[in-house]
């Protein structure tokens, strides 16, 4: 945990001129007309999707999702403890 600790403060120090927005990444593409209707930034919404259980809830979160005005990715993993049923299907 000490050794933990100073690896923290560490980063801490070396980032914190640049955390949240690396100033490296605060330019503008050449060409690109901007965010749409105005907006000054996009947010990603993410799912990593495991399981029959969680590949069965997908529809409904993106249901809630999209009331809301979002969008998100789903990203289903293929392997590990839990594997879909062969044939599953959304």
């Amino acid at each position: 945990m000490g050794l933990r600790r100073v690896m923290a403060r560490r980063l801490r120090r070396t980032t914190s001129a640049r955390w949240p927005i690396d100033p490296a990444a605060a330019w503008t593409p050449p060409g690109w007309p901007g965010w749409p209707m105005g907006k000054k930034f996009a947010v990603v919404l993410t799912h990593d999707v495991e399981g029959p259980a969680g590949v069965a809830r997908c529809r409904e979160l993106a249901g809630h999702e999209e009331k809301l005005g979002f969008h998100s990715s789903f990203n289903f993993i293929p392997e590990g403890p839990a594997r879909l049923a062969q044939g599953a299907s959304l």
